[in-house]
């Protein structure tokens, strides 16, 4: 038995604290999605809604680390409910929102430590 984190459930939340999550999770973390979200204001008040990756409150660099932290080997799967545009111009924007937080990650893991 696992459980899926989803850091675009979180922003629906109010709960944007990756690691304490992942940390919590531990051996359960089974899979993690990765969707973003963000809240706008209309006439009815505050309304949660599905983002493209990087256009809502999901910090893509700050997931990725956190994941990196607890040792996540696992797949991501990405979710997005966004309909602003086509599914072939979301799919190229977020591959490259996705390999641009990687990269992030991976160059501040890999820099020295500042003496």
């Amino acid at each position: 038995v696992g459980v899926i984190h989803d850091a675009g459930n979180m922003v629906y939340e109010g709960h944007e604290q990756y690691r304490l999550g992942l940390e919590m999770l531990g051996p359960y973390l089974g899979h993690v999605h990765v969707k973003d979200a963000r809240w706008r204001r209309d006439r009815n008040g505050w309304q949660a809604e599905a983002a493209p990756l990087g256009d809502g409150m999901v910090d893509l660099p700050r997931l990725f680390a956190a994941l990196a932290h607890v040792g996540y080997d696992g797949w991501l799967g990405v979710e997005d409910f966004s309909t602003d545009r086509s599914l072939p111009d979301r799919l190229r924007r977020n591959l490259s929102r996705i390999r641009a937080a990687l990269d992030e990650v991976a160059a501040t893991r890999a820099a020295p430590p500042i003496a």
